[in-house]
């Protein structure tokens, strides 16, 4: 008996291959979903991140750091049950900052979402109004987003930080 070898090596890395299972699939689609009603229920928007509409709606929030209007896909694309853990880090130049660490189908969706918006804003809502806007440059792989400490205020740092270790 002749195995082609492709499809030995093929079914070796489908058994093997650590995969995000159906459940948890549906689990992430149901709590966007959530997110998504209550958002047009309550005509807020739940904390998590988004993505900019391509038209004006009654999601739009004024970033204060830059004056700002972004109107905002009600749909968020991730949110806090996502987030896996954080840590605090320094870059070379000194700078504070607080890195976001997401789990499987968060890094999954954030590596697709930075690819789709280079060189356009993704906003992170956290009480109903912008925590931090941030233009993509790349595609992003890592599962990982940053906050900058100097950009936030002390209150709005300690919350970011439960958000995320809670």
């Amino acid at each position: 008996m002749i195995f082609n070898t492709r499809y030995i090596v093929v079914i070796f890395f489908l058994i093997t291959y650590p995969c995000i299972g159906v459940d948890d699939w549906e689990d992430y689609k149901k709590n966007i979903e959530i997110a998504k009603d209550l958002n047009f229920e309550l005509d807020t928007l739940v904390d998590g991140w988004y993505t900019i509409s391509r038209s004006k709606n009654k999601f739009g929030r004024i970033f204060h750091e830059r004056s700002d209007t972004f109107y905002l896909n009600p749909r968020p694309i991730i949110v806090p049950q996502n987030f896996d853990s954080g840590s605090l880090f320094t870059n070379y130049e000194g700078e504070e900052g607080y890195s976001v660490y997401f789990d499987e189908i968060g890094a999954q969706i954030w590596s697709e979402v930075t690819k789709k918006n280079i060189n356009k804003y993704l906003v992170f809502i956290m009480d109903d109004r912008i925590f931090a806007a941030q233009k993509i440059r790349a595609q992003i792989t890592s599962g990982i987003c940053a906050f900058w400490r100097e950009d936030i205020s002390d209150g709005d740092w300690k919350k970011i930080k439960t958000l995320i270790e809670d």
